[in-house]
């Protein structure tokens, strides 16, 4: 009841009060969600309330476990080998694709293109990379045909730094598109060795 008191209290003064409640009862514990409205019969001082109780055990178990999962998502995403990250398109009137923002990315993508992810998250893609419309890659094009057709594409990408990468750009909604790459340098190098020693014989 000591819990209960300065809401009681407050809907007699005329104040209405929503909140929760944790109440023990033979089936367990119970969340509510409590309503508490004055009773005012002739348009005077409260005196009385009425009130509503409405179980939410079921749906803050589920908020609970969605929070769970979510954090599992996020440790794994984090903590994935290869680059992984989300964008948003931006199209003209016409409905053309003209930029992409930076929504989410991990600490391997980041690494990858030298990204600080605290100012590239949310920024405009042509604002980090000033070149990028004018790249003969067509990047705006090619992402932007995945996140308006939702057909995945894949590529085998050099960077800048000599270093080669396999690319996977998928549509996970609408407008969106995901990049997972992957450093195939490696492999790239050794094929190069069995070419060479091929055409040697």
């Amino acid at each position: 009841y000591t819990t209960l008191a300065p809401r009681i209290e407050a809907v007699l003064g005329g104040r209405r009060q929503e909140f929760e409640w944790a109440m023990l009862t033979t089936s367990g514990l119970r969340q509510l969600r409590v309503t508490l409205v004055p009773a005012r019969p002739f348009d005077d001082e409260a005196n009385g309330f009425y009130g509503t109780w409405f179980d939410i055990t079921g749906m803050k178990s589920l908020e609970l476990r969605q929070r769970n999962s979510e954090q599992r998502y996020r440790l794994l995403f984090d903590h994935l080998p290869c680059g992984h990250a989300l964008h948003a398109i931006e199209v003209d009137e016409h409905g053309t694709p003209v930029d992409f923002r930076f929504v989410a990315m991990n600490a391997a993508f980041s690494a990858m293109l030298d990204l600080d992810p605290t100012t590239a998250v949310g920024s405009r893609a042509t604002d980090v990379f000033p070149g990028l419309a004018d790249d003969p890659a067509d990047w705006i094009g090619r992402f932007g045909r995945v996140a308006l057709t939702g057909e995945s594409t894949r590529f085998e990408q050099q960077s800048a730094s000599g270093r080669w990468w396999d690319v996977v750009a998928y549509c996970p909604v609408p407008g969106q598109f995901a990049v997972i790459a992957q450093d195939i340098s490696e492999r790239k190098r050794l094929e190069a060795e069995v070419a060479r020693l091929r055409a040697r014989s």
